[in-house]
């Protein structure tokens, strides 16, 4: 189960042309999220440092420009996203979710998991989803790759392997494909032997990364390239997992993971409730 956590607050100290953040992750989680590796990767040009109490202190002192900026946006991506600790090089989801309730207005939800559950197919004839919603969808993660310099500049976009052929339109392929064409980047699938859908399984019958990785197959040249893998719904990482072990045994330098929403009761550190994310019922 992977662990996941955010960062909780950010507060500033401008001092003449020293500028500094002071991040907080949450408390429930803290050290159990290399937040400073992460900052690091995210802001390279700041020197990232951890202080008392498992605050995170940022400095930019010359030549400080839009570095400011950056850094912001960054560290409100960092509050408002989840940040999950897998065997991904790095790993984000835009939203936490709970379970959907049909009794439940549909205002309890988070923006991203309104669109979630609005683009996905999950049955041709009664749910075939709405490629428009995936298109709104596909524009929030793209803002958020944009605003992280190593997802931006990954290579190759890979999409979660599918195990439904029969639906409407898959839509981690969808999104994949439309993130490229507007990245300009090139896709590449993984073809999966496995047609039973995790979400769909008791958890005795899941599936393990190591297990799901004997059944994908990386369908093309990964050798040093950097790979952003595209999912819609985060569960246990089994899959992001299994993909990061054959990207990277195809050749891959680095693998990046981003996801839609992270379902809220496999997040290990973190209360399952949702009350205390931002952007959150």
């Amino acid at each position: 189960m992977p662990v996941c956590s955010r960062i909780e607050s950010t507060s500033w100290v401008v001092q003449g042309s020293s500028h500094q953040f002071i991040a907080v992750p949450h408390p429930d989680t803290s050290g159990s999220v290399n937040f400073v590796g992460i900052l690091r990767r995210f802001l390279p040009t700041w020197t990232i440092r951890e202080i008392a109490g498992g605050r995170i202190a940022g400095d930019a002192r010359a030549d400080l420009g839009n570095r400011r900026v950056q850094a912001e946006t960054v560290l409100y991506l960092l509050e408002t996203s989840v940040t999950i600790e897998d065997s991904a090089d790095a790993s984000h989801a835009l939203r936490i979710h709970r379970p959907w309730c049909k009794n439940t207005d549909d205002s309890a939800h988070s923006d991203i998991g309104k669109l979630v559950r609005q683009a996905k197919p999950y049955d041709r004839a009664s749910s075939p989803g709405d490629p428009h919603i995936a298109e709104q969808l596909a524009e929030k993660m793209l803002s958020w790759i944009e605003a992280m310099p190593p997802y931006a500049n990954a290579d190759i976009i890979v999409p979660a392997p599918s195990t439904n052929p029969d639906k409407y339109y898959d839509l981690p392929a969808f999104i994949a494909e439309r993130l490229a064409w507007r990245t300009r980047k090139e896709v590449m699938t993984i073809r999966s032997s496995n047609t039973a859908p995790q979400k769909n399984l008791i958890p005795a019958e899941k599936a393990s990364a190591e297990h799901l990785a004997q059944q994908y197959t990386v369908m093309g040249n990964m050798r040093d390239k950097v790979a952003l893998v595209i999912d819609d719904i985060y569960e246990t990482g089994a899959t992001v997992n299994a993909m990061a072990q054959v990207l990277r045994k195809a050749g891959a330098a680095a693998v990046l993971s981003l996801t839609a929403t992270k379902t809220a009761k496999e997040c290990l550190g973190l209360a399952p409730k949702t009350a205390n994310w931002p952007m959150e019922a």
